[in-house]
């Protein structure tokens, strides 16, 4: 049995979000089976099933959510190919950030409520089957922000993963009004976000992509446009304040080139720079400030409300059903998006 406060209150969340009265529904009724996407071992999409698992109740402090739509992640792949922990369960739903709608909170949940529309990120570390390749999720309520009015479910759940990212980047590189920052795949989940916070910050924001994303980049408010292909990034970049690297490889080397001394290099791929060469440069390096997962959730509000402000939007590429799950990765592998790809799990996926 739910252990669950179902009682539907009025005005929860903040008007900075643009979420009122109006955005709370009435919770309908929970089944107790959903259709969720299971991997079963490790490998490739050929690991991942559809199948029918049990709806798990919110423990304290959790929520459980309707999942309208998930976000589908570059990390996800490679939690495909990586087998399990020694200890760990082989089969698992992939998945981490959602957006969907509260239809059970569990005791002690006082802050989100049945009906309230939210994005967030699942529980991976509870017992039984949870993600967000699924119709329900179990989500820590503090894990979770009200969804911005102006986004879709789709375009909320894509925010999650890469809004968080990009926002601890540009912090760690303490991005500020008038440098110049640059900000290798700018066209991707990560980098796209990651512009558009620098430039409401006030910055002049350089980005690299191949040459077809170009009016996309410039759509973001990126001053200049690099196209990587072309080689010399240091050259055709200049002089910069701050790199954020989403790419890693040579390119993340061409990067660390351009920035001044004094300035800051943070990557949150796998680039090859050593200490010995940013103490050279007198350079302040830094990798990934840390997975989404761990992020403290005044970063995940504070995200929402740069989206609720209207300082950031999100740029679904392609969308997915939840049986599409493995072509959804295979096209996210190839690393050509612009923007997220995201799972249409339920025909609300695009309403806002």
């Amino acid at each position: 049995m739910y252990h669950t406060r179902i009682a539907v209150t009025a005005a929860c969340a903040t008007a900075a979000l643009g979420l009122g009265s109006s955005a709370l529904q009435a919770a309908p009724s929970i089944p107790k089976q959903q259709q969720a996407i299971v991997q079963n071992g490790s490998g490739g999409p050929e690991v991942l099933k559809l199948q029918s698992i049990a709806v798990l109740p919110p423990a304290s402090g959790q929520v459980l959510i309707h999942v309208y739509a998930a976000s589908v992640n570059p990390a996800d792949w490679g939690a495909l190919e990586r087998p399990p922990a020694a200890g760990a369960p082989s089969t698992r739903v992939p998945g981490l950030y959602v957006a969907g709608v509260i239809v059970a909170v569990g005791a002690g949940v006082t802050d989100r409520k049945v009906g309230m529309p939210v994005f967030g990120m699942v529980d991976h570390a509870g017992s039984g089957l949870n993600g967000g390749y699924a119709q329900y999720s179990v989500a820590n309520a503090s894990s979770t922000a009200p969804k911005p009015h102006n986004l879709s479910f789709a375009e909320a759940a894509g925010l999650g993963v890469v809004g968080v990212t990009a926002l601890r980047a540009l912090d760690a590189g303490a991005v500020q009004s008038g440098q110049h920052v640059l900000i290798t795949g700018v066209a991707g989940g990560v980098g796209s976000i990651a512009a558009q916070i620098a430039v409401a910050r006030g910055a002049i924001v350089l980005g690299t992509a191949s040459a077809r994303h170009e009016d996309f980049v410039h759509g973001l408010g990126v001053s200049k446009f690099i196209d990587y292909t072309k080689g010399d990034v240091a050259g055709q970049a200049g002089a910069t304040d701050v790199v954020i690297d989403t790419v890693g490889g040579s390119e993340a080397l061409e990067a660390f080139r351009t920035v001044k001394p004094g300035g800051h290099f943070v990557s949150i791929a796998r680039a090859d720079v050593k200490p010995e060469q940013c103490m050279a440069a007198q350079v302040q390096c830094s990798g990934s400030p840390g997975s989404a997962a761990t992020a403290p959730v005044a970063v995940v509000m504070q995200v929402a409300q740069l989206a609720g402000q209207g300082k950031l939007a999100v740029h679904v590429d392609r969308t997915f059903p939840l049986e599409g799950a493995g072509d959804a990765l295979q096209f996210v592998h190839q690393g050509h998006t612009e923007g997220k790809v995201v799972l249409a799990v339920a025909p609300q996926a695009a309403k806002r």
